[in-house]
Parts: C-alpha cells; structure tokens; sequence
C-alpha cells in the first residue's frame, strides 16, 4: 500500500468537491461541443456525489441542474454545497431507476459511475430515456484496465495491482491505509462491473437511442 496525499484532508468534501469542480470545468474549457450544450440547458447529473459537478455544471449557464445519488450523505454535502444556485436540486434515487419522464433533459453527466453499476445496459438504457433526442450524455470513468481502474490508486500505488495481487488484496490494503488516516473505511469500490472501452462500446451497440459522438481516452503511461 502507498501513502496518502496529504492527511485528512484529502477526504474532506470541501477538497473533494474543489477537484471534481475544477477538473470538469478544465474539460469544458477544451470541448466547445460540450460547453455549448450546457448553456442554457436543462442538465441532469447521475451520481453527482459532494456536488462539485454540481457547482461546475451551473458556473456554465445551465438553467436547470438536477443531481442525483443513492448515498444520502454526500447528496446532503451536495445540497450545502450548491445552497446559494437557486437552480440546481438535489434528488435520492439510483440513476437505474429514475422518477423523470421521458425526453426530460438536454444534457446528461455520467461521471465516474457507469463502472460501478450492477447492470450497465439497463442503466445506459435509463440514461437514454430520459435525455432528449438530440441531446449530450457525457459519460466518464476509469477502465478496469487501467492504473486506476478499481479506484483505489490514491490508495495502493502499485501499477495494475488489481492483476497482480487480485481486487481482494487491493481492498484490504487500502482498508489498512484508511485505518492509519483515521478514516472510516468505505466498501463502494466492491461494486466494481470491470468496465472497459471495448465493453462501453459494445454496451452502446446493443441500446438504440445512443450514439457515440468522440471518444476519448486518456492513459498516464504507454503500457
């Protein structure tokens, strides 16, 4: 196991949401297409966690921003956050399930949620329902192949250690490092469907309504 950046910190919301924040506005100022559907839209944020999409997804002109979660504590920190944007709601309910009509949004963020769902062809299915024709899925997460894959590199720096030492030990050296920091130590990382690109593309194929409009794949090394 690897050490932590930082000490407590590093698991504040208030940092967490800072980053998530920060980072999604980075990829709005490099993608126009995204920016300007955006603008002026009715936006709805699966999984939207501490809310720091949340702040971005409004900062951008969105006239209507929507976040959902499962988790009711970080949909609480969600709400704080965004307390002050009249504009932006924040609902409890599992994006596999959601209490919208069809056609309802113009925009649609998936961040960092796809690899953990059960079903994934049902949840991409219920993303299609309720975004309009027309309209902007963007849809992000780490490939079980990669470094980061079963979210817990900030915890075991070991590159691809969930082929090397298995997803087992990788769970139970990052619940020591969790320990150490005084953390309490969370288990949603079990949830992990091994989704890849080869598999969101074929997720894609098999669903009607979505269609791939650029992917793009960022890798921090040339295995």
């Amino acid at each position: 196991p690897g050490g932590v950046s930082g000490n407590r910190e590093f698991f504040s919301s208030e940092r967490v949401n800072r980053q998530r924040r920060e980072s999604f506005l980075g990829i709005l100022g490099s993608e126009p297409l995204l920016r300007s559907g955006i603008q002026g839209a009715s936006v709805l944020d699966v999984g939207c966690g501490d809310g720091g999409t949340l702040l971005a997804l409004a900062e951008s002109g969105a006239k209507h921003v929507v976040g959902i979660d499962t988790d009711a504590g970080r949909l609480d920190s969600a709400a704080r956050a965004a307390k002050s944007w009249e504009n932006v709601e924040c609902l409890l309910t599992d994006g596999s399930h959601m209490p919208f009509e069809d056609n309802r949004f113009d925009f649609v963020l998936c961040s960092e949620v796809i690899e953990h769902v059960l079903d994934p062809l049902a949840f991409l299915s219920e993303v299609a329902r309720v975004v309009k024709p027309g309209g902007i899925v963007y849809i992000t997460f780490p490939s079980f192949r990669s470094i980061s894959g079963p979210h817990l590199w900030h915890l075991v720096k070991v590159p691809f250690a969930q082929f090397i030492f298995g997803l087992d030990a990788m769970r139970y050296a990052a619940a020591e490092v969790l320990k150490k920091q005084r953390q309490m130590v969370e288990f949603s990382w079990d949830n992990i469907n091994g989704m890849t690109v080869s598999m969101i593309r074929g997720l894609l194929r098999r669903q009607q309504r979505l269609n791939i409009l650029k992917l793009r794949v960022y890798t921090p090394f040339r295995p």
